[in-house]
């Protein structure tokens, strides 16, 4: 079936690729090393595997029905303001520390991260962000579109929304008064989440949406289904070419 020629050389071919493969392995092995080493200096939780890092911490809080949030809030508790979780080949640094946030943010004129803020752009194929003020990455473009958005937050154009605040916030009292008399559980997430959802489509869009008093609008699971669109997208790469 084979040619003599072919058979004679496949030993060579068969070590040549397993040569090539041991390379690669190799080389992804130092480069793995030495993020660890870069990254070796901020606190974290203790790597299970040399390959895949922490990546253990979140599929073992997916499977639990942990919420992210919930897991860093965890890890925020045990190792300070700022930590490092190692996902295979890539670092993750999370700090809520206000000097820092305000330095990344704001004032250090820093990139954000393209792999983190274009999730957002599309959604199972769809467009859901696009390339507005939130998704854009490029420093001065994002400067441009900021700057057209300024005069929504002087501070006297703010004190003229206060009435719609507090009315907001009157409605989220008058809820959780109705949900402790039925001595039911509460998620205060949940809770926050719809009354800023309430307050920006009343301030901004002059629309009322009620998701507080409305436990079946759809707004709220919209925004969930988003949330879980671009989560899911991080995981699997392949759903954005998805349309459903």
């Amino acid at each position: 079936m084979f040619s003599e020629q072919f058979i004679v050389y496949f030993p060579y071919i068969l070590a040549a690729l397993m040569t090539f493969l041991a390379v690669c392995i190799a080389y992804a092995a130092y480069r793995i090393n030495e993020l660890h080493k870069m990254y070796d200096h901020i606190p974290g939780p203790e790597r299970k595997s040399f390959w895949t890092g922490n990546l253990n911490y979140i599929t073992t809080a997916d499977k639990e029905g942990k919420h992210f949030g919930d897991l860093l809030l965890d890890l925020v508790k045990k190792y300070g303001h700022t930590f490092k979780l190692i996902l295979i080949s890539k670092p993750l640094v999370v700090s809520v520390n206000q000097e820092a946030v305000k330095e990344l943010l704001v004032t250090g004129g820093h990139k954000k991260s393209d792999d983190i803020y274009k999730r957002a752009s599309k959604v199972f194929g769809k467009r859901c962000l696009g390339n507005g003020l939130v998704t854009e990455t490029n420093n001065e473009k994002w400067s441009l579109k900021r700057n057209l958005m300024n005069p929504a937050f002087k501070r006297e154009y703010l004190i003229e929304l206060m009435g719609p605040f507090n009315e907001c916030v009157d409605k989220l009292i008058v809820q959780l008064y109705k949900l402790a008399a039925d001595k039911s559980p509460v998620c205060m997430m949940t809770q926050f989440s719809r009354t800023t959802l309430d307050v920006l489509s009343k301030v901004a869009f002059d629309k009322e949406v009620n998701s507080l008093e409305n436990d079946d609008s759809q707004f709220p699971t919209a925004i969930r289904s988003i949330m879980d669109g671009m989560s899911i997208k991080k995981l699997s790469p392949y759903v954005q070419v998805c349309n459903t």
